[in-house]
């Protein structure tokens, strides 16, 4: 009940940020709780027939409660801030005139102000009640040094009694600030833990999709220096995959089953080429790329991608058997030498390699024949210890002239 009607003297302008809604709140608590003390003293005003005190305190008490009244209508917080100082100011500097000067316990009450004025204004307002405090209490010390007599309407068979009230309610009064503060700045760090965990999470999705774009070491770099430099790999093995006659089939398809299916092979291309430690590069249409021995350099890269190859092959014949009316035949081309691989570009970049050895793995694809994996000579020499292979003979490839070409037949047995 007590946070409802809190929350009700909050405008809706302090209610947009958790820090503005926090400071308001924070305001209003303060307002209504030194009013409650105000109230407490003009009782103990009226018990000690005090008469200025009682006037003093009875007005403190209905500006601190009307104060949030004016803030929930329009007074802005930092106003509101400096009004609270300044009501509780006079009625102490009253109270202290008419209860013995530095003889009252109610001296001690201009420690709580600057700190009052910190927690709810602004590091200005700090300074500046900071500073009349303090000269206040100049004041009424040079005028006691001076003879000033401050009169005191409690009788001395009360004053202790008195003085025991006034340093235990600032005691109260401290402590009860000071749980306001904590308590504030808890909900501050939860909402910033909880903050940066959203921000933790949204960090890893951005660095898992830009993962699933580039290479680790690629993506690494471009976060680190905003671009990606071109490198140099001298021993990588490229992998092409082509569908035959996809455009008849594509004639027999909606548009959407064409795209769900392909999307059921390349996703399971995806699968066998992480599987083989090989690099997906990109796809073009029906075309399927990929590439072992980068971004991290290995000597195994040919006959991981032989092997994986062997497993896209396996996959599509059993796709053929089981659903031979809406199935494709494919055709692999595999190349090893020397590529250049990066980044180009800005928008909508993408890792990519170049170099004759990706051309060449394309001649290897389109020379190919359905259902065989066809690879060159140079891949060919790198693999022959551990895979049968068939010698084509030299096939005329475009722009290549006569190049040597293996089927591969499968892996040799140990």
């Amino acid at each position: 009940m007590i946070k409802q009607l809190i929350h009700y003297f909050i405008p809706e302008a302090y209610r947009q940020t958790e820090e503005s809604f926090r400071k308001a709140r924070f305001l209003v608590s303060a307002c209504f709780m030194t009013a409650v003390f105000s109230f407490f003293y003009f009782l103990v005003s009226v018990y000690f027939n005090m008469t200025m005190p009682m006037y003093g305190m009875i007005h403190n008490t209905i500006m601190l409660a009307l104060l949030p009244f004016f803030f929930r209508y329009g007074l802005g917080i930092i106003s509101s801030a400096n009004l609270f100082i300044l009501f509780g100011c006079i009625g102490l500097t009253v109270t202290v005139f008419y209860t013995g000067g530095f003889e009252s316990g109610t001296m001690v009450w201009y420690i709580v102000l600057p700190i009052a004025s910190l927690l709810l204004g602004n590091k200005f307002s700090a300074y500046f009640w900071t500073f009349v405090c303090y000269m206040i209490v100049v004041v009424l010390g040079v005028m006691k040094i001076n003879g000033y007599d401050f009169e005191n309407q409690i009788s001395a068979q009360y004053i202790y009694h008195f003085n025991i009230s006034s340093i235990s309610g600032i005691v109260l009064m401290i402590f009860l600030l000071a749980l306001i503060f904590e308590n504030t700045k808890e909900e501050a760090f939860e909402e910033l833990r909880l903050k940066n965990k959203a921000i933790a999470e949204e960090k890893k999705k951005s660095d898992d999709l830009l993962l699933n774009i580039l290479p680790e070491d690629a993506a690494t770099e471009l976060k680190q220096k905003g671009y990606v430099d071109a490198r140099h790999f001298n021993l990588v093995t490229v992998l092409f995959t082509d569908f035959k006659d996809f455009s008849i089939m594509a004639q027999r398809l909606t548009p959407g089953e064409l795209v769900t299916l392909i999307n059921r092979y390349y996703r399971a291309f995806d699968a066998i080429t992480e599987r083989h430690n090989l690099e997906k590069i990109k796809t073009i249409g029906d075309a399927y790329m990929a590439v072992g021995g980068l971004p991290r350099e290995n000597i195994s890269n040919p006959w991981d991608v032989i092997n994986a190859a062997i497993d896209i092959e396996n996959f599509m014949k059993v796709e053929r058997l089981e659903n031979p009316d809406r199935s494709f035949e494919v055709r692999i081309g595999v190349h090893t030498g020397p590529v250049v691989a990066g980044i180009v570009g800005v928008k909508k970049f993408a890792y990519d390699i170049w170099g004759d050895t990706v051309n060449t793995a394309s001649r290897m694809e389109q020379h190919g024949e359905a259902g065989k994996i066809n690879i060159s000579e140079t891949t060919y020499e790198l693999i022959k210890d551990k895979f049968n292979c068939t010698y084509r003979g030299e096939v005329e490839a475009k722009n290549k002239g006569k190049l040597k070409m293996y089927f591969v037949d499968e892996a040799i047995p140990y």
